[in-house]
């Protein structure tokens, strides 16, 4: 199983290298005040969409944005957490230049995703605007990231929104899930 996981892995990290990506349900853009898909979002793990990962595994993410932006990044877990990665204090910056398929982390700072507990249907939001977004309610974690006080995205995306619409700006997010489950003791 873990050959297998390996090649799967070396074959998209080669497909994104040559270009190649694979559309996704899960990949969505909402666009408002007429912006007409301008930041082009997209976001997967470096298996693809969908995928299951077992405790004690590293997540990569692949963030795609055809036009500069500012965005955001939150990580939800299973028990629905809330936790903004970037804009944080370990990841200050706000504002990105366009790029196809850019790898997160990346190495650049000592932070990794690493599956732990709790298990089940976590997802990732990606969201970008042309201007910076508010500060959102939370602590600020020893890792220098944020665990945000909102109890729900809905919550997120109704203030994010609210800010879009009263400033007239473009918006747009992406969101892909994965699976993440207790280690198991397969043999090979």
């Amino acid at each position: 199983m873990k050959l297998k996981r390996f090649f799967s892995a070396l074959f998209i990290i080669i497909s994104f290298s040559c270009g190649y990506a694979q559309d996704s349900s899960t990949n969505t853009s909402v666009t408002l005040n007429n912006s007409s898909k301008t930041f082009g979002l997209e976001i997967t793990t470096y298996m693809g969409d969908m995928q299951t990962f077992q405790r004690g595994d590293m997540v990569y993410f692949y963030l795609s944005h055809s036009s500069d932006a500012y965005l955001l990044l939150i990580y939800q877990d299973a028990a629905n957490n809330l936790l903004q990665v970037f804009p944080s204090k370990t990841f200050p910056k706000t504002y990105y230049k366009a790029a196809d398929y850019t790898l997160f982390p990346d190495g650049s700072v000592p932070f990794r995703f690493e599956i732990s507990a709790p298990f089940g249907e976590e997802t990732i939001w990606l969201f970008a605007c042309n201007k910076q977004f508010p500060q959102l309610e939370g602590k600020d974690q020893r890792n220098g990231l944020r665990i945000l006080e909102a109890k729900n995205m809905d919550l997120i995306v109704q203030k994010l929104q609210t800010f879009v619409k009263r400033e007239k700006l473009q918006f747009g997010h992406a969101r892909t899930s994965i699976t993440t489950i207790e280690k198991t003791n397969e043999i090979n």
